[in-house]
């Protein structure tokens, strides 16, 4: 990592983390999977592999706790993270460029109709996933969907290598900040704060994956 603005990103987020665990007296686990959290999405900006064993860590450690708060929208996010987890190391590998060993990406065209068509199957997610978490006591339908939603058509576009994954993340992270903050789970909620920071970085950064 020879980009200053890599270890910038990550002592923010790492530092961020560290004050609100000590404030807060979050749970250690909260805080393994926050600081994985902050690794995992620093990487993936960069568009390096490694981002995948961070990752690996995150859902592990936010699995559990989704389940401790009965969140199962998040608990069928990180499910579906843990399945493109090995679908992305496939994909990327065989889209690694020879000469910075960074993953090259691509954009959706302007005059595609998956421009506006990604919106719309996330808000469909949305409106599907609510009916089944209302009808299953979740304690926030309409968050828990939404975030869940928002999170699995990012997930493929990141998976697919495609920049616009960025801008998915960042209404997910904006619904799951709200979605943390209720719950009062403090080290996610900050954890959520960051990555949306970092939406804008991650977006500059597969940009110029694009232009090579």
């Amino acid at each position: 990592m020879k980009n200053k603005s890599t270890y910038i990103m990550l002592g923010v987020g790492l530092l961020l983390q560290l004050i609100t665990f000590i404030i807060t007296k979050d749970t250690w686990l909260a805080f393994i999977s926050g600081i994985a959290g902050v690794v995992s999405v620093v990487f993936c900006s960069e568009r390096r592999m490694s981002y995948y064993i961070w990752s690996f860590i995150q859902i592990i450690t936010f699995s559990i706790i989704c389940w401790n708060e009965q969140l199962w929208g998040k608990m069928i996010e990180n499910l579906f993270y843990l399945i493109t987890l090995f679908i992305g190391v496939y994909v990327w590998k065989k889209n690694i460029s020879w000469w910075n060993n960074k993953v090259t990406t691509r954009s959706i065209p302007d005059w595609s109709c998956w421009k506006p068509g990604i919106y719309m199957v996330a808000f469909v997610g949305f409106l599907i996933l609510y009916f089944i978490f209302d009808i299953t006591n979740d304690p926030y339908p309409a968050l828990d969907a939404a975030s869940t939603s928002f999170a699995l058509t990012a997930q493929v576009l990141m998976v697919l290598r495609y920049k616009e994954n960025w801008i998915m993340w960042f209404i997910t992270d904006v619904i799951c900040i709200l979605l943390f903050t209720v719950t009062e789970n403090w080290c996610m909620a900050i954890q959520y704060v960051f990555w949306m920071i970092n939406t804008l970085y991650g977006y500059i950064q597969w940009d110029k994956g694009i232009k090579g």
